[in-house]
């Protein structure tokens, strides 16, 4: 599992793109200090954050601030994977590629 500082190492600067159970789930792009920004399958975005907290890595979008979720990283050879603990093993998100660009988050200074 990747604690904090390995999680920034492998992801800050990139978008990488996540699918679950195989279909596209949706993409993240990891800026400095923690901040990220989360584009869904449908295109939505949201700002967000990161933190460690302990062996886990957690987030908060601006959706809904007191919605943290945390999960269990892992790298694999493909690339990151991401389980809520206790979920069924076959809800994992995976990493299917990754990429420098920006997303293309249409609005108010998103996507910058």
């Amino acid at each position: 599992m990747l604690d904090g500082p390995a999680f920034a190492a492998e992801v800050e600067g990139w978008t990488v793109e996540f699918t679950l159970r195989g279909a596209f789930f949706g993409r993240e792009r990891y800026l400095p200090d923690g901040e990220v920004l989360w584009q869904t399958a449908d295109g939505q975005c949201l700002r967000g954050r990161w933190l460690p907290a302990a062996d886990l890595i957690c987030f908060s979008y601006e959706d809904d601030p007191d919605d943290v979720r945390c999960w269990q990283v892992t790298r694999e050879p493909e690339g990151v994977s991401a389980r809520v603990p206790g979920t069924p093993e076959d809800e994992v998100l995976r990493e299917s590629g990754r990429h420098r660009a920006p997303l293309n988050c249409p609005g108010p200074a998103l996507g910058v």
